[in-house]
């Protein structure tokens, strides 16, 4: 039942006029106190209702209650599963579908696909040879290369015009960049706090500019828990804004749109791919 849940999510994501009805599915999962029921708890089934949370816009906040109530179950149930579906369950706490760039999450599906008794071999073979292919041609262009650079330099605007120019955006889509579309700037403040939560303690023994978690801090006199919990609460928030933004149209192309919002997970994921390696 959650599996067809968990469908219905993407196929109606494109569909505000559909949304309404799917997120009121949710509903029937919870029970007399308002609570999602204990018989939710499966593997499969907990993966995939993690997975379809991270869908949420503003105000669906059953969304946000079936987010945090997965998370929890799926880490207290890692060190009680097989040592693959624990390292399963760990890679979609931190990669989730929805926030890091299909093509690098490739590699980890097709690990996890080759395991699967039933698993077809000739898929898989030419799945992997679509990879390595892809792969090879970004680093003849080192086009991957570059875009840590400019990461690499602070500036995440910088980092989308170098998107929008590999992709061979028209004028007309860097216009509309220009424009400060909510989604840019939902992208742009996803990275500069993630940058900030990242680099916070290194950046302080340099003693560089102060990062949002020491600005933070400082101004509210909390510790750095409690900045670096809101911090997330912000960039869980800017998700919302990009999902808002992807269900209604814009004078750009698709593409280009996933480009520019999956930018700043981009670092982490192209580091993990360079060290894995060919499959």
């Amino acid at each position: 039942m959650i599996s067809t849940l968990f469908q219905c999510i993407f196929d109606f994501f494109d569909n505000k006029e559909l949304r309404f009805p799917v997120v009121t599915v949710f509903e029937k999962f919870k029970d007399d106190d308002r609570k999602f029921k204990s018989s939710l708890i499966n593997d499969q089934g907990m993966l995939n209702l993690h997975e379809a949370a991270h869908f949420a816009i503003h105000g669906e906040d059953i969304l946000d209650e079936a987010l945090a109530f997965t998370a929890t179950q799926l880490r207290s149930m890692a060190p009680r599963v097989s040592t693959h579906l624990a390292e399963e369950i760990n890679h979609t706490l931190k990669f989730p579908i929805r926030k890091t760039v299909p093509r690098y999450e490739t590699r980890f599906f097709l690990s996890t696909y080759a395991r699967d008794n039933s698993h077809n071999k000739t898929l898989l073979k030419f799945a992997k040879l679509d990879y390595n292919i892809l792969k090879v041609r970004h680093q003849k262009q080192k086009q991957l290369s570059d875009i840590l650079i400019a990461l690499e330099t602070g500036s995440c605007r910088l980092t989308i015009a170098m998107i929008f120019l590999a992709m061979c955006a028209t004028k007309e889509n860097f216009d509309w960049f220009c424009s400060e579309h909510k989604i840019i700037r939902a992208a742009d403040r996803i990275a500069r706090l993630l940058d900030d939560k990242a680099s916070h303690r290194f950046e302080q023994k340099r003693g560089h500019v102060p990062s949002a978690v020491e600005c933070y801090m400082k101004q509210h006199g909390v510790s750095e828990d409690v900045a670096v919990e809101f911090l997330l609460k912000q960039v869980a928030d800017a998700w919302k804004d990009v999902n808002e933004a992807m269900l209604k149209p814009t004078a750009v192309p698709l593409p280009l749109l996933e480009g520019t919002q999956y930018f700043e997970v981009s670092t982490s994921v192209t580091v993990n791919v360079n060290k894995a390696g060919k499959l």
